[in-house]
Order: C-alpha cells, then structure tokens, then sequence
C-alpha cells in the first residue's frame, strides 16, 4: 500500500518542504503559516478552501498562492479524495528573490491572487516536485525552483523587473559550452559574469528557453548520445559526462531522451 503523505527536505536546498498527498480526504482546520508562502499543487479531487474569510471550490489543475499570515482552511467536497502537492517556501529565500528581482524592499511582497489555471506553471510545478521525489540534480533543480518562482513574483507582483543584455547571455551559453563537464553552480554564474544571479536566469531563459543548468545537462546529454553512437560504455559515458553515478545518468538521460541509454544504443 502506497504512502498518502510523504515528506520531502533535503540539506542542500533548506528554503523548501515538500509534501506529496495521495487520495486523501482529510480536511484542514484553520490555520496560519507565518514564515513561508505555500504553494498548492492540485492533481485530483475536489475540496472547499476558506481563504482570509471566502469561500472558493478548488478542483484538478489548479494552482494555489497561500501568502505568510493568511488564514485558510480545507475541506473536500462530499469526502471525495484529493491528491496534491502542497510547497513552502522560506519567506526570507522569496524576499531575496523579489529584491534582486525588483531592488531594495524592506518587507516580502505579496501575490496578488489566491490562484491560477495556468497549464504551463501547473505543469512546471508538478515537473519540478517529481524531480525532487527522484533526487534527481540538486543544482539544476534549485534554478529550476528559482526560475519558476521568479516567474510568478513576476507575474503577480507589480514591479519592474531588470534584464540582463543578450550579449552577456551568449558569454555565459559560450562558457558553459566550454566547461559543460564541469559542475557549474548559478551562484558560481552570476559571480563570474558580475550580474545578478535571478536576472541572469530570467534573461537566459529568455533567450534560450531553459536555465542556465538545463542548458549544460543537454550539452551533457548530446556529447553522451555522440559517446554511445561511437561505442563507449554505457558505464565510461556516465563517468566520462560529469556523471556521478551510472543510476543517476540513467535516470538523467531517459528525462532528457525519453528513453534509456540501453535502448538508445539497440540497433
């Protein structure tokens, strides 16, 4: 029998929990997180939401934005269950964002909307929480988290935001193409190119449609299909592409190729 809750934190990434809750019923009494803003992930079912005094229905595909301080609670509708993902995120780590983001703040600036419909953050949030469960790579998560959150304090937060010129963005494309094997961090980025490291991923993604860690993993991953075409191991390939393990290439390459690196080299 599966587990309906699981638990999810992880050392290297303190700013975040994550909770996976499968086919529950269990409601929520009123409550309050002071110190994160939640983020609801909704897969299935169908539940009453008390949010700061309103009544909302929340069903499948929806995005949910719990401001720090806001009182909420959940109910679901005639004891269907529900399956979710339920995200806080540390407020200090989101008024970083949002000041490098927008500048100087003295406080967190809320969202300015208890919800969204929208597939494609949906569709990232569910994406990224999976990666998480898989232990998948830290580093390219955590820009991935930075990325997709900058994207809604964007979105859902007036203020104007600073981009970085696409010269200095084909530098950085240039010097990861150059050192695609190494373990390259978005600190370590921002730091050698002297550039804020959240306008620095807004504006690459911009320009090349993914982050800055996604971009060198599918450098990774085509030097890796080059390798097996010319008959390396698949065990050389994983050691050879900045892998740290034959599993975790494994799991990398399918995400990447929707197929294993065994059946890749089947003629």
């Amino acid at each position: 029998m599966s587990q309906k809750n699981i638990f999810w934190r992880n050392d290297s990434l303190t700013f975040i929990e994550v909770r996976k809750t499968t086919d529950s019923a269990e409601p929520y009494k009123t409550h309050i997180h002071y110190d994160y803003l939640s983020i609801c992930v909704v897969e299935t079912g169908k539940t009453s939401m008390t949010h700061q005094g309103k009544d909302h229905v929340i069903t499948e595909g929806m995005v949910i934005f719990i401001n720090p301080s806001e009182a909420h609670s959940c109910t679901p509708i005639d004891r269907v269950e529900c399956s979710y993902w339920m995200i806080h995120l540390d407020i200090d780590w989101c008024l970083d964002i949002q000041k490098e983001m927008f500048g100087e703040l003295d406080s967190y600036i809320p969202i300015n909307t208890y919800s969204t419909n929208d597939k494609k953050i949906y569709g990232e949030f569910s994406d990224i929480c999976r990666s998480l469960l898989q232990l998948d790579d830290i580093c390219e998560i955590e820009s991935e988290f930075i990325n997709l959150v900058s994207t809604l304090f964007g979105k859902y937060c007036a203020r104007e935001q600073i981009e970085v010129s696409n010269v200095v963005v084909q530098e950085v494309a240039n010097y990861i193409s150059s050192n695609m094997f190494v373990d390259l961090s978005l600190d370590c980025l921002a730091d050698k190119f002297h550039q804020n490291r959240f306008h620095l991923l807004r504006s690459f993604k911009s320009v090349y449609g993914v982050t800055p860690m996604a971009f060198q993993m599918n450098l990774r991953i085509e030097h890796a299909k080059e390798m097996l075409r010319a008959g390396k191991s698949i065990a050389d390939v994983a050691q050879e592409t900045g892998f740290t393990d034959q599993s975790h290439f494994h799991r990398i390459f399918k995400k990447y190729v929707a197929a294993t690196p065994g059946e890749y080299i089947k003629k």
